[in-house]
């Protein structure tokens, strides 16, 4: 490769870099949460064909401790098998962050 073509690829792998910082310093960042679409529980109800349903059981102190935005505590049954899931999470990491 001759000098000429090596100077113009760099041109070209420079404009290409600009162009793609340019481009996403436009772009918006989220600087709060994120609004709720629904709760796990509502979109967990069925999963590969093991279906959930309420047991009676207290998290609440659990729940507390943890302050995550959404949890969801239940029993799945597929035949005989039951299985208990307890799964909770945060919009943001600012909860966290701020422990």
């Amino acid at each position: 490769m001759d000098r000429k073509n090596y100077v113009i690829r760099i041109i070209v792998v420079c404009l290409l870099l600009l162009a793609t910082t340019a481009a996403t310093a436009f772009v918006p960042l989220s600087k709060g949460p994120r609004e709720k679409c629904g709760s796990l529980s509502q979109y967990l109800s069925e999963v590969g064909g093991w279906s959930s349903f309420e047991r009676a059981a207290s998290l609440e102190n659990i729940q507390e401790s943890l302050s995550t935005d959404d949890s969801l505590f239940t029993t799945y049954r597929k035949g005989d098998s039951e299985l208990d899931v307890y799964i909770g999470y945060y919009f943001t990491s600012a909860v966290i962050q701020n422990r």
